[in-house]
């Protein structure tokens, strides 16, 4: 029966642990505290875990972004990275160097 919240809960405690019926929640019968306690506190427990497990795989995962973005030479901040285009683009000018697509297109056959 899933007639209230309550029932439904009951239901779905009844079947998670045992063949469904064996357990005294189904009906109007009374839940004793042992029962109750041990729900809980076996469900917050498991919550507990995976919630941990799930933060410790993000962070874990986070870390290792972090550490490679790090070792990278070219990553850098916004400002020094568009300096640095500037810098190339005055550079290619001046000195009369080739486009980067000329100079991928020489060194593709290689």
């Amino acid at each position: 029966e899933m007639g209230t919240v309550t029932q439904a809960l009951l239901t779905l405690w009844d079947d998670l642990l045992d063949p469904p019926g064996s357990n005294p929640i189904g009906g109007h019968q009374t839940i004793s505290v042992d029962y109750t306690l041990f729900f809980l506190f076996f469900f917050i427990t498991m919550l507990f875990f995976m919630v941990n497990f799930v933060l410790a795989i993000i962070v874990n995962s986070y870390t290792k972004v972090v550490e490679a973005n790090e070792r990278c030479d070219i990553e850098m901040n916004f400002l020094w990275d568009s300096y640095l285009g500037l810098k190339y683009g005055v550079s290619r000018l001046r000195y009369g160097w080739p486009s980067p697509a000329t100079v991928r297109a020489f060194v593709a056959p290689l």
